[in-house]
């Protein structure tokens, strides 16, 4: 398997690690439905978030939200009102 291959899990582990430090629950990664998925869900006792975890090397060339772009963005909506 390629490195960049184990990027996108790698990544995803990473995240989900910070979200728990910061005392949020994991309650589903990599959630799939027919419309879509959701890297991570999480929950605190205030909020529930819908995460897409975007792996960069460096922030020089762009943020890595600048990569969720609008048809994204719509996708996750769609995916996690279902």
């Amino acid at each position: 398997m390629r490195t960049r291959d184990l990027s996108g899990p790698w990544g995803e582990a990473l995240a989900a690690e910070y979200l728990r430090k910061k005392g949020w629950r994991i309650e589903a990664m990599n959630y799939r439905t027919r419309l879509g998925e959701i890297d991570i869900i999480a929950s605190n006792r205030q909020y529930l978030v819908f995460c897409e975890v975007k792996l960069r090397k460096s922030a020089d060339f762009a943020a890595a939200r600048e990569f969720v772009d609008a048809r994204k963005q719509q996708r996750l909506r769609t995916t996690a009102l279902l």
